[in-house]
């Protein structure tokens, strides 16, 4: 049977003080503190949990858009970014693409706060 694994250790705040050592969180709730070999008290251990809590609302809020966003355009390759387009277009700035955007002669999607511009809509504009 194999040994069990020792929970991992840190250094708590009093300890890192004391050591004139830098203090980083635990990297687990079950660590221990490598000096004193206290477990990390509430406060730390909320610190722990907020963020991993974070970390899985930023998932949730990638696979959201990547669930709201239709199959075309999902293709990197079919939207452009305003310069990328105003490039295309051979306008003389990003500026120029906004007043014909303004003005209803070029379509835009928006993306949260971002405009992307489809390829196929600009390839008619771009002949003229």
């Amino acid at each position: 049977m194999p040994a069990p694994t020792p929970p991992p250790s840190w250094t708590c705040q009093i300890c890192a003080l004391g050591q004139e050592i830098l203090y980083r969180p635990p990297t687990s709730p079950d660590a221990r503190c490598a000096a004193c070999g206290d477990a990390p008290q509430g406060c730390e251990m909320l610190r722990f949990d907020v963020a991993a809590l974070r970390h899985a609302v930023e998932e949730l809020k990638t696979r959201l858009l990547r669930a709201e966003l239709p199959s075309r355009e999902r293709e990197p390759a079919d939207l452009m970014t305003p310069t990328e387009a105003a490039d295309y277009l051979r306008l003389p700035s990003v500026r120029a693409l906004y007043q014909l955007v303004r003005r209803g002669r070029v379509h835009a999607q928006r993306l949260g706060r971002q405009l992307r511009f489809s390829r196929k809509d600009l390839t008619g504009l771009a002949r003229t």
